[in-house]
């Protein structure tokens, strides 16, 4: 934990300015609130076609990026960063997979090969492989152009140097919040993404034992996470520090909660704080894999205890 303690000293001795964290906080809170009061994410987006939620998601993302970064550059002065040209280039692109990632119409590639019964269940775990895929590889092509000569590997994907044991002692802590999460009903309507009756019929579908589906699942599910990490605190992080600085981590953090409209408030509150302390471990310690190894195990706990909750106790 100490070398942790340290990375927030130090991070919030560069950059906190009290007038400047208040003004996002309550930019990125008008952002909360108007999606959880309007159900925008289920009742809009949810309800367009590709092009008509790629559309939106980009607008909300970018409103809630660059309308942070407006705010740190109205209080910083300037930010000598938003003059090149390669950082909108770069910033823009990455923001174009982000919402193809969400937007993409991964039902249209099971509807015609799996059983109706199964559709729901495939259409988790392709979109949990395939966006990799869409998403992970223009990500790299993005990296070749720009970064392959910083030193920092793929955003952070370097084991060069990396201390697992402060990431252990935070999820430790973190652990128990969500077991008393799983308490509570928003968070049982969302958790466990796994269900045990579609589990059974997939791995009846794919000639495996019962517990073949819920290995299977849950090694999709979990993998999200390091593309999670890979764009949000390895691309957004690593790959822009050298134009933003410090700067960096607010805007990410806003864009992060927009990630998770559509899950439960408490969770889309939590990540504002969880992606800030995260963006601020990636930004020292030029890699993600602390976030990852904390990220998957906060969800695998997630998963546990919801599925604990409702299908054992």
């Amino acid at each position: 934990m100490k070398l942790i303690l340290e990375y927030l000293r130090s991070y919030f001795f560069e950059h906190f300015r009290w007038k400047l964290y208040l003004g996002v906080f309550l930019f990125i809170g008008a952002l909360i609130t108007f999606n959880y009061v309007l159900d925008f994410e289920h009742q809009v987006i949810g309800r367009q076609g590709f092009w008509g939620r790629m559309s939106l998601l980009l607008l909300l993302h970018g409103l809630a990026y660059y309308g942070v970064l407006l705010l740190v550059a109205w209080q910083t002065g300037h930010i000598q960063g938003l003059r090149e040209r390669n950082f909108w280039i770069k910033s823009g692109l990455g923001f174009l997979i982000l919402c193809t990632y969400r937007a993409f119409p991964y039902l249209d590639v099971v509807a015609h090969w799996v059983p109706r019964e199964l559709s729901v269940f495939m259409l988790r775990i392709v979109k949990y492989t395939l966006g990799w895929t869409i998403a992970a590889i223009p990500l790299f092509l993005i990296y070749l152009a720009y970064d392959r000569h910083s030193g920092n590997g793929f955003y952070g994907l370097k084991f060069r140097k990396v201390n697992f044991r402060p990431y252990a002692a935070m999820l430790l802590v973190v652990g128990p919040l969500a077991f008393f999460a799983s308490f509570t009903e928003s968070f049982l309507k969302t958790y466990p993404k796994y269900k045990p009756d579609q589990g059974v019929l997939f791995a009846d579908f794919m000639g495996l034992p019962d517990w073949g589906g819920l290995l299977f699942f849950e090694i999709a599910y979990l993998s999200t996470f390091l593309f999670v990490e890979l764009f949000f605190r390895g691309f957004l992080i690593i790959g822009l520090d050298k134009y933003l600085k410090t700067d960096v981590v607010l805007p990410m953090a806003a864009t992060y909660a927009i990630f998770h409209f559509g899950k439960p408030l408490g969770e889309t509150i939590s990540s504002v704080f969880g992606g800030y302390l995260l963006g601020i471990f990636a930004l020292k310690g030029r890699n993600i894999w602390g976030g990852v190894f904390i990220h998957m195990g906060i969800a695998f706990f997630m998963e546990l205890f919801a599925y604990l909750q409702k299908y054992v106790f």
